[in-house]
């Protein structure tokens, strides 16, 4: 078994792979390798020219602390299902962490669906995240608009995204890379006047809210009432100060932060309870992160 640097040559595989495990759109996954690779920051196991576990990784610029860092996405994160409980995942994050540091990256950032995974590699949430429900009054006289300014957006990102550590800085063009993260796959955009907007992904009748920015939190529930859909849920942050206005508003681990040079966050998690669940935080003051893959 060889482990590796990623190369241009394993994009094929590599397709295969997010394709197995994630199981997304072609569309998607053509846009991410065409857009999002980076085979000098991904790593993977190779088995007889066989690439059979892989993390991807790009580079964005991360504010921390009314600082820049130069930080880099983790994701794609996937063994095939033949060669797991062998320790390969380990071994890889260890490779991914050393390359990044070697090239001068201070920050890892990543958004883990089972954040349990990662608690050997000293990795953990750093923060919580709100998943809201709402029952929407929909009002036909509320005007929304569907297209995409990123020049207008990113201020309403930018003044929302102020008071938060862990926010990728984001300029026009990673702004308009986040939206087509979306609209590859079907997302779909709204913005009310200057105030808020959000990305979201519709079935059947019912929405899900990936990203909502707003100057005003009272903005959040005119943007949904201008929504035509009978259920919608989605995440906010968990300091979101209106959460009796939700059917159900429930605080989770969300976003890791994993310093790569320097004492950026603490060292030692603290457990709490979720449910009969025991989950590990690192106390990490107004930390929130957007993007995942």
């Amino acid at each position: 078994m060889i482990l590796r640097i990623l190369q241009e040559k394993d994009i094929p595989q590599c397709k295969e792979i997010w394709s197995e495990i994630f199981k997304d759109s072609a569309e998607f996954i053509d846009w991410f390798f065409s857009n999002r690779f980076s085979a000098e920051l991904g790593v993977c196991s190779e088995d007889n020219g066989k690439i059979v576990s892989v993390i991807h990784g790009y580079p964005m610029p991360i504010k921390y602390f009314n600082s820049t860092r130069k930080g880099a996405m983790m994701s794609g994160v996937a063994t095939l299902p033949s060669y797991r409980g062998q320790g390969l995942m380990h071994k890889l994050i260890k490779l991914f962490t050393e390359n990044l540091q070697k090239k001068g990256f201070e920050l890892i950032i990543y958004k883990a669906a089972n954040p349990e995974i990662y608690y050997s590699c000293d990795h953990y949430p750093c923060t919580m995240q709100g998943h809201f429900t709402y029952s929407n009054n929909y009002n036909s006289e509320i005007k929304l608009t569907d297209k995409f300014n990123p020049e207008q957006t990113l201020r309403i990102y930018t003044d929302f995204t102020e008071k938060y550590n862990g926010i990728v800085l984001r300029d026009e063009k990673l702004m308009s890379l986040r939206a087509q993260d979306f609209f590859v796959d079907n997302g779909k955009f709204c913005m009310l006047e200057d105030k808020a907007y959000c990305f979201y992904t519709e079935k059947e009748n019912s929405i899900f809210v990936h990203e909502l920015c707003y100057r005003n939190p009272e903005d959040v529930f005119t943007l949904l009432n201008g929504i035509s859909a009978e259920n919608i849920s989605g995440v906010l942050p968990a300091d979101f100060p209106l959460k009796e206005r939700f059917l159900e508003f429930i605080a989770q681990p969300h976003g890791t932060i994993v310093p790569i040079s320097g004492e950026l966050i603490p060292k030692e998690p603290l457990e709490f309870t979720i449910g009969k669940r025991t989950e590990k935080l690192l106390l990490c003051p107004s930390t929130f992160i957007f993007e995942e893959y």
